[in-house]
């Protein structure tokens, strides 16, 4: 089965600069839209507000889909759960250690063998804090009778969730990622195309009027067309 091919952008400039140049094409061809109606029909309504609704959809999409800040938070709280762990980790040690000073076997059970390749890696440290929270319930009374509390088992409870769900979510996330992209890409290149579109044919609804063609010269170079202003159509 082949691989699917990545949509990429159909301009070079950025996406800041590839809207605003829309809007502003955009605003040359609403005051021209009668000309260019006489050269090709499918340019009548409802064409200009579709053409908003599609920068407005991109402009959306550019502005609430910063993967790479979602993809930020979400590893903030995993690191942020995972030092949490280590710490409840190492504070319940005392306790331990006085209710079992001479058995190496139930430390193990602790899991003192399997910390420290588990505080490298969140995966491992999932499941290094589900084998704690089971063996803290295993060997509760011992531990509370050496001054460990209840309350600290049910937090070793709520983290070992905690961390499991974060790294759910941030593993989801990263294989979402390519789909808000494509999605994301796929809206503004709708919304440059459609302008592609609109500048292609003022070159034949003004063949002899280079100040109206030069409204709708794309320079990605530059970035911006010249000023819209309020000359009107030409008859």
């Amino acid at each position: 089965m082949s691989k699917p091919e990545e949509t990429k952008r159909v301009y070079a400039m950025s996406d800041a600069a590839a809207l605003e140049l829309e809007k502003t094409i955009r605003g040359c061809f609403v005051q021209d839209q009668t000309d260019f109606i006489a050269f090709d029909g499918r340019f009548s309504a409802p064409f200009e507000t579709d053409w908003l609704n599609e920068i407005t959809a991109a402009e959306e999409e550019a502005k609430d889909n910063n993967v790479v800040t979602q993809q930020s938070g979400l590893t903030t709280e995993v690191t942020r759960l995972m030092e949490e762990s280590k710490k409840i980790f190492q504070s319940s040690k005392y306790h331990i250690e006085k209710a079992f000073p001479a058995s190496t076997a139930v430390l193990n059970e602790f899991g003192y063998h399997d910390y420290e390749k588990a505080r490298q890696a969140q995966n491992k440290m999932i499941q290094f804090m589900n084998q704690f929270y089971k063996t803290a319930v295993k060997y509760s009374a011992q531990l509370i009778a050496k001054g460990f509390t209840q309350a600290k088992i049910d937090e070793i409870a709520s983290l070992k969730t905690a961390l499991d769900v974060a790294n759910q979510k941030q593993e989801a996330f990263k294989k979402d990622r390519g789909v808000l992209t494509q999605e994301r890409v796929g809206k503004l290149n709708t919304a440059w195309q459609r302008m592609q579109d609109v500048c292609n044919a003022a070159k034949y609804v003004y063949p002899e009027n280079y100040a109206k063609q030069a409204r709708y010269i794309i320079s990605e170079s530059k970035g911006t067309p010249p000023p819209v202003t309020d000359v009107p159509p030409v008859k």
